[in-house]
């Protein structure tokens, strides 16, 4: 899968095209299964909407978001509770401390 690029300096991993982080790539619709997005920075933006995404990705997405949940606010920590199970499978969570 090639991403359009409007700033030149990309790399390749795993057989895909990426922009460096920051850049702003319209990913889109990308088939991102299977990819190391370990030390990447996702935007919360619509550039990111509709992405294919592997259980390995959406668990390292659930981890960091449960791990950012505000303690003081008890909406947050009701969502936390709900995706902690499959939070703790991220395959980093040992080494980054379970949920």
């Amino acid at each position: 899968m090639q991403v359009n690029l409007r700033k030149s300096w990309t790399y390749i991993r795993n057989g895909w095209q990426v922009r460096k982080a920051g850049c702003g790539a319209d990913l889109q619709g990308a088939d991102l299964r299977g990819a190391d997005l370990d030390f990447a920075s996702i935007h919360l933006s619509g550039n990111f909407l509709k992405v294919k995404l592997d259980a390995r990705i959406v668990r390292q997405l659930l981890y960091h978001a449960a791990s950012n949940c505000d303690p003081d606010d008890p909406e947050c920590q009701k969502i936390k509770d709900l995706i902690k199970e499959e939070a703790n499978k991220f395959h980093r969570a040992d080494e980054c401390g379970r949920i």
